[in-house]
Order: structure tokens, then sequence, then C-alpha cells
């Protein structure tokens, strides 16, 4: 039987482990912390799968990857017995008058770079907006509805996952530091374990092994409200910042939008706070009831083309970059991986090397 060590239990680690038991391989996962407790950018992360609405800005390779993702997504819950928390209830976004140019950049950038049918990208208007969210702001005019993407809650993934790990790996170090010692075993504990395979995905801790990766610091806020019910996440288009309000069960929600060029951990900003809150208020006044259940904080891996990589190094594959996109691209990336250690290569490898 094969052997993989992988380094790093956030997201991508996860994903990476999950394939590697369910393909047959003898597995062992490091992890700095606590498993179950896991404080990474996966667990800030607000869970949206959004090929078509990330296009904006990225390239539309995002598409085509996102895709590939949300057609792996399923398969993955069913691999850790996660029976809730896993939604393709599509997305919306909606814009005020006043930010009308915002909305109108969105749909002109997006179609430019992609040729979607019209089931993938449908005009709404006020009656149409009404109807689909009834408890939208009156206000909003227009949206655009793109009724293929999906959402995931993070935390039910990290309870469920961690539950599939300690159930099935070979061996699980938490609590220590790991490295991958030039690139040919994992160094953790004064101790080196030799694996025919290693993944290293440790995010910003491996500043020192891929050039040019930074963190992106995000903020979430959760809330909880009763008086509103929301079936899908809804994107506010503004000229400054885009919000996000994704739903959770029992009227619970994470509202989301900051990406400061920064490796901050510290707590969530005032103006951070009273922007992402303002904007929650404005796409539903029902929030004015809301209560604050906590905020969230943490730096995302980044490189400065915001794309992600796979570098292979002997027997070492080092997987970061996800930046905002680990829940769009982590099954992608995770089956590209696999491909490098069958075949030696994969596409998204070869577009690095």
């Amino acid at each position: 039987m094969k052997s993989i060590g992988i380094i790093g239990a956030g997201l991508m680690g996860r994903v990476v482990a999950i394939n590697a038991i369910n393909n047959g391989y003898q597995t062992t996962l490091f992890e700095k912390k606590d498993l179950s407790i896991l404080d990474s950018a996966s667990r800030t992360a607000a869970g949206m799968i959004s090929p078509i609405a990330e296009v904006e800005n990225e390239s539309p390779k995002f598409y085509e990857w996102g895709k590939y993702s949300l057609s792996r997504w399923s398969d993955i819950c069913s691999q850790i017995n996660m029976k809730d928390g896993f939604y393709r209830n599509g997305s919306l976004l909606v814009s005020f008058k006043q930010d009308q140019a915002s909305f109108d950049d969105f749909d002109r950038e997006v179609n430019s770079k992609l040729q979607l049918s019209k089931d993938e990208f449908l005009y709404l208007n006020s009656t149409d907006l009404s109807n689909i969210e009834p408890q939208l702001n009156s206000e909003f005019s227009n949206g655009i509805f793109l009724p293929n993407e999906a959402h995931i809650c993070c935390d039910t993934f990290i309870q469920h996952s961690t539950t599939f790990l300690k159930n099935n790996l070979y061996n699980l170090f938490e609590k220590v530091e790991a490295y991958s010692e030039n690139d040919e075993y994992i160094h953790c504990a004064g101790q080196n374990f030799n694996f025919d395979w290693i993944v290293d995905c440790r995010g910003l801790a491996a500043q020192n092994n891929i050039e040019n990766l930074h963190g992106i610091r995000g903020e979430t806020i959760h809330l909880h409200c009763k008086d509103v019910c929301l079936n899908r996440p809804v994107r506010l288009m503004h000229p400054r910042y885009q919000i996000y309000i994704v739903p959770r069960k029992d009227h619970k929600f994470v509202i989301g939008a900051t990406s400061i060029i920064s490796e901050d951990f510290s707590n969530i900003s005032v103006q951070s706070t009273l922007e992402l809150l303002s904007a929650a208020y404005s796409v539903s006044p029902s929030f004015a009831e809301a209560r604050i259940l906590e905020a969230r904080v943490n730096c995302r891996p980044t490189l400065s083309h915001h794309m992600p990589t796979i570098q292979r190094r002997h027997q070492t594959i080092y997987v970061n970059g996800l930046y905002r996109h680990g829940y769009l691209l982590a099954p992608f990336l995770g089956d590209q991986l696999f491909d490098i250690i069958r075949t030696g290569t994969s596409k998204l490898y070869e577009n690095y090397h």
C-alpha cells in the first residue's frame, strides 16, 4: 500500500486526505492545532461555490475549475457522511439604482469572458426578485440569478470531515509543527517520517517554501435573525465592495466582503463591522433585529496573480494560494494533485511549469 503524509488540515489538507483514504493510500495527517477546533481560513470562509460570480475579477479558468468542483462536492460530502450542509440553490446578485453601474460592469465583464447559456445566467425584474426572495429590500429593481451555483456550511464540513478523518487515518499528529525536510521526508516533534508522497497544504505557514506567498485578511460576521429567511447567497453589487450574505440553518447568516492586504490576525475593525452590518440591513431591513453571534478573522494565502499553485519537488507536492476561492477550487486541485501522483503531470500543473 502506498503511503502519503499531509501537512496542514485546513480545507485543502482535508480534501486531499479524504481523497487519499478513498483511493486506498495509507494516510497520515499532521496539524499544528486541534483538528476539531480548526482556526483556519476554511472556517472563516462563507463557503460559496460560485464559478460564475467569481469570474468578474479572475481568469475564465475559474469557471471551468469551479464547475468541476461543483460536480465533486456531492461525492465528498457523501464520503464523509455529511447529509446536510451542501446546497445547490443558486446565488443572487442585486444592486440599488444608484449603484447600477457596478451591476452593469459585472454583467459586461462576465459575459465578455464566458459564453453562458440562458439557463446559467438569468435576468430578474423586481417581481422576479420578490418571488425568489420575498424578504429582500423592495427597492431592488433588478437582479441576476445564477441557478447552478452552490454553498456549503463550513462548520458542518469541518465537523464531519474531522470525524471521518479520525476514524480512517492511518496516523494523526495534532498540536505539533511539521514541515517537509529537503522535500524528501516530514520532520515533526524531533522525528523524521518517510512517505511515498508528501503533500504540503500549510497555507501561509509555507511562505519559506513558496515565493511571493502572502496573506489577504478576510473578516466575516455571523448573525442570527429569526425574522429573515434567505434560500441562497445574495451579493450586493457596490462600487467599493461587494457584500455577500450566505444563509445557514436555523436563521443564521454569514456576512462578509472585506479583502485587506495584510497578515494581521487581530479582531475585526470598527470600519468593517459598520460596513458589513449596514449593508446587510440595506439588503433586508429585517436584519435590524438580528443578533451578532461572532466575528471571524483570518488571512487567506495568495500569490501575486491570485491563482492557485501546485508545485512538485522530489516527493513533496505543495498546494497553495487558494485565496478566497478555497471551497470553489479545493476539489479540483485535489484531483489534479492525484493526477500528478499517478501520471507525473496535470493540466493545472502544466500551467505553472
